[in-house]
């Protein structure tokens, strides 16, 4: 099992031979049988599970946990759970619940006893010679008390069943605590319950079971925390194909597949069915009556109710009833299902060959009664058919009448609307042309406007220039009668001079080329059906 282990783990070693006792735990030899005590642990290490397995002071086997729980997180292979939790964190059931009722008993069934087994006597004084020796004598079956009076006068035992009786409502008051707090006959199906209906006796055992409270409660969120736990080892786990049987009915059964692998029909691709590790499901516990009680409740009512009922049932009602009283009766389910089979075989009827040869003599009959009806009624069909085709001629010739009334009532509103839509288009073109005309006016005025300003400004600008051009001339005139020296300076800012001149004419000629650009006439373009579609001008 461990084939890895240390020798020293499955022998005494130094550490454990000083003490006898704990040694014994873990090493036993019989004769020539050996045993060593092997124990697995699960610890908590840093956030995490983790588990061991070890003998003595030896670890034989150790690691993480490989399970998960649904959140990703290391999860526990033990899921445990206890009945109640008292205020110092310890966990009990039901018996510490149980030891004060059990210890009263003891003690009340004991007092009985004693009260039983002795007596307490009256005696007068000097009525007997020696006490001890009558008490001793009174106590035994066969003593002799010897009385110095005579007898029942000065000496007789003291009545104690006033005594007995209250240790006995006691004890009844410490058996019904216990009854009350565990399983009790009713819930056990026990102690007169016979002559009660199924759910007579599910009230009561829920009755008894009201003790039991905690107990269920606890027990049915450890097996959900189970549930849940296998669900989560199943997801990280079971990787290949798998077939799982599914049945809630007697002998039928259903298997689905999870992790396969089928080709999409949309895509024609292979894809994953019932993938599990991407599945995420619900699990929910949900307790319902016994059948057995309510099948039983059902079957005693049947037998009460049939017999007086029978005589007005129908044949189908009465084999429903038998049906319903065999599925709730004790009985086996093969029985059960032998006596639905010869039902199902009866409710077959007879042999199908002889049911299908009646039915076809059945249907030549019928077949021959209805040629001859068929025959019967031709001549009288023929004669009614002439008939109502003269009068479907005739309705015809006016539905005719009256569609043909409609086509043309329908042509000329068609035309009336054509001739209007036609003059709407003619009225909306006509409208953008002159539109267009109007804008076409508009912006020739601007045109002209932006003309008239713009030469307004050339010329400024030039007769600007030209004054500058006359200052700087003078300028340089008188600079050089005034200036000698400089004669070769003064040339060269003449011949700059003139050629700034020059550029300036040549940018007023441009100007001048613009503005006839923009005062030349502009030609509109029509389509084929006279609507303006654009306008250029002509140079």
């Amino acid at each position: 099992m461990f084939p890895d282990a240390d020798d020293a783990a499955f022998s005494s070693d130094d550490e454990l031979t000083g003490n006898s006792d704990r040694e014994a735990r873990w090493f036993q030899s019989e004769g020539v049988q050996e045993r060593v005590r092997v124990v697995e642990i699960w610890y908590k290490h840093k956030g995490g599970w983790c588990w061991a397995v070890f003998s003595g002071n030896s670890i034989l086997k150790e690691g993480q946990s490989p399970f998960k729980d649904d959140k990703g997180k290391d999860d526990c292979k033990y899921k445990m759970f206890s009945g109640n939790v008292d205020q110092d964190g310890d966990r009990y059931g039901f018996v510490r619940n149980l030891k004060s009722p059990q210890d009263g008993i003891n003690a009340k069934q004991s007092k009985m006893q004693h009260i039983l087994a002795s007596k307490r006597l009256i005696i007068t004084q000097g009525a007997v010679d020696d006490v001890e020796k009558t008490r001793a004598e009174w106590a035994r079956p066969d003593g002799v008390v010897v009385t110095n009076r005579p007898v029942n006068e000065g000496v007789k035992a003291d009545d104690q069943s006033f005594d007995f009786a209250g240790w006995v409502k006691m004890l009844e008051l410490n058996q019904a605590e216990i009854e009350n707090f565990g399983p009790n006959r009713t819930l056990l199906s026990e102690g007169g319950v016979d002559t009660r209906s199924g759910r007579a006796i599910q009230m009561l055992r829920q009755s008894g079971m009201a003790e039991l409270g905690p107990f269920i409660l606890a027990h049915r969120g450890w097996k959900i925390r189970v549930y849940r736990a296998i669900w989560n080892a199943i997801q990280q786990h079971w990787k290949a194909e798998r077939w799982i049987r599914v049945t809630d009915d007697e002998g039928l059964a259903q298997f689905v597949q999870v992790n396969g692998l089928q080709i999409d029909p949309m895509t024609g691709q292979p894809t994953m069915v019932n993938a599990i590790g991407s599945l995420d499901v619900d699990i929910i516990l949900d307790e319902a009556p016994d059948s057995m009680n309510m099948m039983q409740d059902l079957y005693e009512t049947l037998q009460q109710v049939l017999p007086a009922v029978a005589p007005m049932l129908t044949p189908a009602q009465a084999q429903a009833a038998v049906a319903l009283l065999v599925d709730a009766s004790p009985i086996d389910s093969a029985s059960k299902k032998k006596f639905k089979e010869a039902g199902e075989q009866q409710a077959q009827g007879p042999d199908p060959a002889v049911v299908q040869a009646q039915a076809e003599l059945e249907m030549k009959a019928q077949q021959a009664q209805a040629d001859m009806a068929i025959k019967a009624q031709a001549s009288e069909h023929d004669m009614s058919l002439k008939e109502r085709q003269a009068q479907l001629d005739a309705a015809l010739d006016v539905e005719k009448a009256k569609l043909q009334a409609a086509i043309d009532a329908d042509k000329h509103a068609r035309e009336i609307g054509f001739e209007r839509e036609r003059m709407a288009v003619e009225f909306e073109q006509e409208a953008q042309r002159k539109a267009m005309d109007m804008d076409h006016e508009r912006n020739k005025m601007a045109m002209a406007e932006q003309h008239d300003m713009g030469k307004m400004d050339r010329e400024a600008q030039r007769d600007a220039k030209k004054i500058e051009y006359e200052i700087t001339v003078q300028g340089i005139k008188s600079s050089k009668e005034e200036e000698d020296n400089d004669d070769e300076e003064e040339n060269a800012a003449v011949e700059a001079l003139k050629s700034l001149g020059k550029v300036g004419d040549r940018l007023i000629d441009k100007l001048d080329g613009i503005e006839k650009a923009f005062l030349a006439p502009t030609r509109i373009i029509k389509d084929a059906q006279g609507r303006p579609v654009a306008a250029e001008k002509v140079v």
